[in-house]
């Protein structure tokens, strides 16, 4: 195929569960995919409920050139100025309400807002997340005076099975509020009820003036669903959620879930071509 005929200019691929393998690593086959879709011509944007820094690790050690979308859609950001493209804040009053309740379930807390990442304390959750995010996590002694900067993603870990518990009883009055993501096992994640991908990535095609119909999206999570019905041609792979395939264009081939995305690649060239 002659690069100039390939239809699409922009792709969201998702990180963990479609980029990533089990393990959190990238296979040989997925960087080669994601290179083929670089030398058609098309921008890549990677798109992860994790945190700006932390999707950040993956873009410079990809060598990536595009916008980010982190935090499920919170944020999306030029990666080289640091420009915001997008921006869905919780209010000061929500922040404050996701960390009181919190305190009530007896969860720790992770408060992402644009001047950094913070918790007040330091324990094996804490410590995990460190690890996971390769960021820096700030300590203060309390939250207060983050409500009034920004504050987009409150995150609440503990042991899986206590969130999961925690998540069912959540009073629905307090869910409303909120869009509420299940990120790492540990992590239970509060945003605004406005963010999505979807939303994200309409404004990053936009902030390019790409055509809806030439945007891609890749993804395996319910949090991928909005980007997969946005995109002109939304693929999720073979081992995604319900939700995930039944919006998708295309369904990556049966094979490896180290490899899902570079079949998912293939099968969109194979299209392309017909």
């Amino acid at each position: 195929m002659e690069t100039n005929s390939f239809p699409y200019k922009l792709a969201a691929v998702d990180l963990d569960g479609t980029l990533l393998d089990p393990e959190k690593k990238m296979s040989k086959a997925n960087v080669l995919a994601l290179r083929k879709l670089e030398q058609a011509g098309v921008t890549i944007v990677l798109a992860s409920g994790r945190t700006h820094d932390s999707v950040m690790k993956f873009q410079a050690q990809l060598e990536l050139t595009g916008p980010v979308i982190s935090s499920h859609g919170a944020i999306a950001k030029d990666s080289h100025s640091g420009n915001i493209i997008s921006f869905n804040p919780l209010t000061a009053q929500l922040a404050r309400n996701a960390v009181s309740e919190a305190k009530k379930k007896g969860a720790t807390v992770i408060y992402c807002q644009l001047g950094g990442v913070f918790t007040c304390e330091d324990n094996e959750w804490t410590k995990l997340f460190k690890a996971r995010s390769n960021g820096e996590l700030r300590f203060v002694d309390t939250f207060e005076s983050l409500h009034v900067g920004d504050p987009y993603k409150i995150i609440w870990m503990h042991k899986p099975e206590v969130l999961s518990q925690i998540h069912e009883n959540l009073d629905i009055d307090f869910v409303k509020e909120y869009y509420i993501a299940r990120g790492d096992q540990e992590h239970l994640e509060f945003l605004s009820n406005q963010t999505n991908k979807g939303a994200a990535l309409e404004a990053v095609a936009k902030h390019f003036n790409i055509a809806r119909n030439a945007v891609l999206s890749f993804g395996d999570a319910d949090n991928d669903i909005p980007m997969l019905l946005w995109a002109g041609l939304g693929v999720a792979m073979n081992h995604a959620t319900a939700g995930a395939k039944a919006v998708a264009n295309l369904q990556t081939p049966a094979g490896l879930p180290e490899t899902s995305f570079a079949r998912a690649v293939e099968a969109v060239f194979a299209q392309a071509n017909t």
